[in-house]
């Protein structure tokens, strides 16, 4: 689309994905049914790598390499690192779990993997060797995402706690159950000290060296919310109109 005035500029058909696309050098990269490759000035796949069910998540690009989860129900599911240029396979980790989920990230030459049911890992870049695992989040994590900041991981669980995660280790820092009610699906966001979260009954505030909850209100999300200048934006989970209030 044009930014500016929401026109369709081209479109190719894909089967839905739920994740963000990422686009580096007249490339566009997407991951559905299978992982994209699309040429920005033909409009057209350059490449396209099969294998998933339209349960990929995003795909991740770092130095020249596309990093991304291969989920289909009944096979073991993989982490693939390609050349990003021609879609050329460099390696797989096959990993034990439902499904991926949530985002991949990628910090100090690890890529930050959280599982659905299973735990959150940290794979090699290089090799695809697991550096570490974590098993505190009961039952993984669904949608929501690692929020990485100064090595430590902040990242929500299917269990209704947000977890602390040192980046470097896999150790937990801390955790904290806001709400007894449902998963916490949303990403944290971090703002000076502060990692705001929520689940789709309530959204809170806690403070990120110990965990200890700073507000929280009846203003359910799923969607991840973002913080500038102060404010927290969010989509209000089933209700028709989104929210912006003070941090």
């Amino acid at each position: 689309m044009d930014a500016a005035t929401g026109e369709i500029l081209w479109s190719h058909f894909v089967t839905p994905g739920d994740d963000a696309p990422v686009v580096s050098e007249e490339r566009l990269y997407w991951a559905s049914d299978s992982i994209y490759c699309f040429n920005l000035t033909s409009h057209q796949p350059e490449w396209v790598v099969g294998g998933g069910d339209g349960f990929n998540s995003n795909p991740v690009l770092h130095n020249g390499k596309l990093y991304c989860s291969v989920n289909k129900y009944g096979v073991p599911n993989a982490i693939k690192c390609f050349n990003a240029q021609n879609g050329t396979l460099i390696w797989t980790r096959n990993i034990s779990c439902s499904i991926v989920s949530s985002c991949l990230s990628i910090w100090n030459n690890n890529l930050i993997v959280p599982t659905f049911e299973d735990p959150l890992c940290a794979l090699n870049l290089e090799s695809g060797s697991i550096m570490w695992e974590n098993y505190d989040a009961i039952q993984g994590y669904w949608d929501t995402s690692p929020c990485v900041v100064d090595h430590v991981i902040y990242i929500g669980g299917y269990d209704g706690e947000v977890h602390a995660i040192n980046a470097f280790t896999g150790d937990l820092i801390w955790s904290n159950k806001m709400s007894p009610v449902s998963a916490v699906e949303a990403t944290p966001a971090y703002c000076d000290g502060i990692v705001v979260c929520g689940n789709r009954e309530t959204m809170f505030a806690l403070q990120a060296d110990n965990g200890s909850a700073l507000w929280q209100n009846d203003k359910g999300l799923h969607g991840s919310p973002t913080i500038a200048d102060g404010i927290v934006y969010w989509g209000a989970f089933g209700k028709s109109i989104n929210h912006a209030d003070s941090i």
